[in-house]
């Protein structure tokens, strides 16, 4: 790895979408912390998304799941993988669609996640009780679609190990799920998954919608959606390999 040839080090400027979404995750975050230290209260439960809360009509957990997080260390390090991977993909798709892609991936999973609890709790009498908090399912869908998106981008892990982002991207999701599982919400890691698979799924489904002719995201998204999003049509998912190369060592080493 020629490390002469290397851009300046740096992280990818924190884009608007992703500037609101991190302000208030902040936001909700230090209020949770407040509610359970000086009034007793479980902030899981009424920040948390669970079965029994929408039926209590708690709509509002659909919203503020993402944002209420168990510890310090799992918030700042998954709030550090939406700006460095959500902000490149925001400025690759262009904002419409990756709000888009957001909002989907949060409030369709969450959907799921109602629907599945309620099979796996009411009927099979299994994870009774699963709270699903924290933005880890948006982190692991930022990193799966960073990896099909630029799998051959390299960056240097610790300042020392040159990486490819595919196997970068699986090594941040691995710390990741090891956060989750060690968590007090554990038994909930399932909606997560939830999470990457509705957005894996959103992903396909606008690659189809933009073959036939679709397109999506706003104007800028428009124009690149075939040149870019054409998810079906390299193993990549949207880069060509030779254009994937030249974008190589870009940000965040």
């Amino acid at each position: 790895m020629n490390y002469s040839n290397q851009q300046r080090i740096s992280a990818p400027p924190l884009t608007q979408t992703n500037k609101i979404f991190i302000i208030c995750s902040v936001v909700f975050f230090l209020l949770g912390t407040v509610i359970q230290q000086f009034w007793q209260l479980s902030a899981a439960q009424l920040l948390g998304l669970s079965w029994s809360g929408v039926m209590q009509f708690k709509v509002w957990q659909l919203v503020t799941y993402p944002c209420w997080n168990s510890g310090i260390l799992s918030f700042v390090f998954s709030m550090l993988i939406v700006w460095m991977t959500g902000s490149e993909l925001e400025s690759y798709w262009g904002r419409k669609f990756y709000q888009k892609f957001v909002l989907s991936s949060l409030i369709g999973s969450g959907i799921l996640f109602c629907i599945f609890s309620f099979i796996l709790e009411k009927q099979l009498g299994i994870f009774a009780g699963s709270i699903l908090v924290g933005t880890s399912g948006l982190t692991f869908s930022l990193l799966m679609s960073y990896a099909l998106l630029f799998p051959d981008r390299e960056f240097t892990f610790l300042f020392l190990f040159p990486m490819k982002a595919k196997y970068f991207c699986l090594l941040l999701g691995g710390i990741e799920l090891y956060n989750m599982l060690f968590s007090p919400y554990g038994n909930a890691i399932w909606g997560h998954f939830l999470t990457v698979a509705w957005s894996f799924a959103f992903l396909k489904w606008h690659s189809h919608r933009s073959k036939k002719g679709g397109g999506g995201g706003d104007s800028q998204g428009r124009k690149k959606s075939k040149a870019n999003l054409k998810l079906v049509n390299s193993d990549s998912f949207g880069l060509p390999k030779e254009e994937s190369k030249e974008n190589s060592n870009k940000y965040w080493h």
